[in-house]
C-alpha cells in the first residue's frame, strides 16, 4: 500500500479546507466569528454525526446485498468495519476512488474471487450513481426555476458526471471483449512505464477475474428485488449527507425549508466534480457560494467548519482507528 499517497491526500485536504476557511475568517474578523461559534447549538452537531453513522449502516446493508451468494460469509459489524475503512481511503483520494481496491482486498480474504468482489462493488456503485443522477435531475429543474444560475450549473455538471460514470460502468461490465481490451491496453501501458515486468502472467490472472466479473455482473444485475433494495438504501445514503448539512445550519437557528434542502443537494452533487481528496476546497468554496444568500458570513464561516468536522474529519478519524485496530494477517501491508 502506498501510504505516502494517502498521507499527501490528507495533508492536501487539511491545507485546502482550513486555508479557505481561514481566509474568510481572518478577513471578516476573528472575534466576530468566535462569538458566532458560541451561539451554535451543539445538539445539531451530534445529529450531523448521527447522519454519518446512518450512512455507514445503509452502505453496509448495500454491500451485503451486493455480495449476493457470498453475503453470509460476513457478519454485519465486520462488514461495517470494512465499509468505514473503505470510506477512509475514499476520502483521501480524488473522486473517492481509493476505497474500491481496499474493499476488494478485504472481501477477497474470505475466498471470494477478486473479479466477483469487483463486480459487487461496481454493482452497488452503479446503482448509487443512478440515484445521484435521479436526485441531480430533480435538483437541476428546481435550481433552474427557484434558485440561481450558479447553483444550476454546479448541479448540472455533477449530474452529467454521474451519468457519464454510469455509461462507463455499463460499457465495461456488460461486454467481456471491451473489458479485456481495456485491461490489455492498461497492462501494456504499465509495461512501457516499467511498472509491470511480466505482462503475460498478469494478463492471465486478470482474464480469469474479468470473466468472473462479467458473468457475476450480468447474472445479478437482473435481480429486481435486490436492485430496488440497493436503490432505496442508496437514496438513504444521499439523504443522510444532505441532512448533515441542514442540521449544522439549523444549529445556527436557520429554519428548514425546501430551498435549504435543494441547496444542500446542489452542494452534495456539485462538489464531486472537483478531483481533490474528499472534494476538499470545492466543498468549502461551493458552500460559500451556494449559501451566501441563506446566512450571514459569520454563520457561513463557522457552519462550514463544523460541517467538515462532522462529515469529513470525523469519518477519517474513525476510519484511522479501525484501520489501526484491524485484524492483522500475514502479508497485510
Amino acid at each position: 500500500m502506498n501510504k505516502k499517497k494517502y498521507i499527501r491526500g490528507f495533508i492536501l485536504s487539511l491545507i485546502l479546507t482550513f486555508g479557505i476557511i481561514s481566509v474568510f475568517t481572518f478577513s471578516t474578523g476573528i472575534e466576530e466569528n468566535i462569538q458566532k461559534l458560541k451561539t451554535f447549538i451543539i445538539y445539531f452537531a451530534f445529529l450531523g454525526i448521527l447522519m454519518m453513522v446512518v450512512k455507514w449502516i445503509a452502505e453496509t446493508w448495500i454491500l451485503k446485498i451486493s455480495l449476493f451468494e457470498h453475503k453470509d460469509k460476513f457478519g454485519f459489524f465486520s462488514l461495517m468495519r470494512i465499509v468505514i475503512i473503505g470510506n477512509l481511503f475514499n476520502y483521501l483520494t480524488p473522486f473517492f476512488t481509493g476505497g474500491q481496491p481496499v474493499l476488494v482486498y478485504y472481501l477477497s480474504q474470505k475466498g471470494i474471487k477478486p473479479g466477483e468482489t469487483t463486480a459487487s462493488i461496481i454493482y452497488k456503485s452503479m446503482i448509487f450513481q443512478i440515484v445521484m443522477t435521479v436526485f441531480g435531475i430533480t435538483g437541476v429543474v428546481y435550481s433552474y426555476i427557484y434558485l440561481n444560475l450558479e447553483s444550476t450549473l454546479i448541479i448540472l455538471a455533477g449530474t452529467l458526471l454521474n451519468g457519464f460514470v454510469i455509461f462507463l460502468i455499463l460499457l465495461f461490465s456488460l461486454s467481456k471483449e471491451k473489458s479485456l481490451k481495456i485491461v490489455k491496453s492498461v497492462t501494456m501501458l504499465l509495461k512501457k512505464i516499467k511498472i509491470v515486468k511480466k505482462p503475460e502472467d498478469m494478463m492471465e490472472k486478470i482474464v480469469n477475474n474479468v470473466e468472473a466479473f462479467v458473468n457475476m455482473f450480468k447474472t445479478n444485475s437482473k435481480k429486481i428485488p435486490q436492485f430496488l433494495s440497493v436503490f432505496a438504501l442508496s437514496s438513504v445514503q444521499v439523504l443522510t449527507y444532505i441532512f448533515s448539512i441542514i442540521f449544522v445550519l439549523m444549529g445556527f437557528k436557520i429554519d428548514f425549508n425546501i430551498d435549504l434542502f435543494f441547496k444542500s443537494l446542489v452542494l452534495d452533487i456539485g462538489a464531486a466534480i472537483v478531483p481533490t481528496p474528499g472534494t476538499a476546497g470545492a466543498a468549502e468554496g461551493f458552500y460559500y457560494l451556494i449559501f451566501s444568500e441563506t446566512a450571514d458570513i459569520f454563520t457561513i464561516n463557522t457552519s462550514v467548519f463544523i460541517w467538515r468536522l462532522v462529515t469529513y474529519y470525523f469519518v477519517i478519524f474513525v476510519g484511522i482507528i479501525l484501520f489501526i485496530l484491524r485484524p492483522k494477517k500475514t502479508g497485510d501491508s
